[in-house]
């Protein structure tokens, strides 16, 4: 479990991850094709059949470590923070 101010990641012993809390742009995206705030923890959804070993929230952005090593992210990127070279959002 993560939980950073507003938001919350959970991760299940079957690496399954489910995030939960504020989700606007001032914030954090949470990982569900939404901006909507999540007031319980939900599925990501995207990460389905992924096996998340941990993840981790921060401002305007998320992340989650699988068990072979990859990295994703999901967040509000309105200043290029993500490393995409975008000020695009990824959700």
């Amino acid at each position: 479990m993560w939980i950073e101010d507003t938001n919350a990641a959970f991760v299940s012993e079957e690496g399954e991850v489910h995030t939960m809390g504020l989700g606007k742009d001032e914030v954090v995206c949470l990982g569900h094709n939404s901006e909507e705030d999540v007031y319980e923890p939900k599925l990501v959804q995207h990460l389905k059949g992924v096996k998340v070993k941990s993840a981790f929230m921060g401002h305007r952005a998320c992340g989650f470590v699988t068990e072979d090593g990859k990295l994703y992210f999901v967040g509000c990127d309105p200043h290029s923070r993500l490393g995409l070279g975008t000020n695009e959002y990824f959700i």
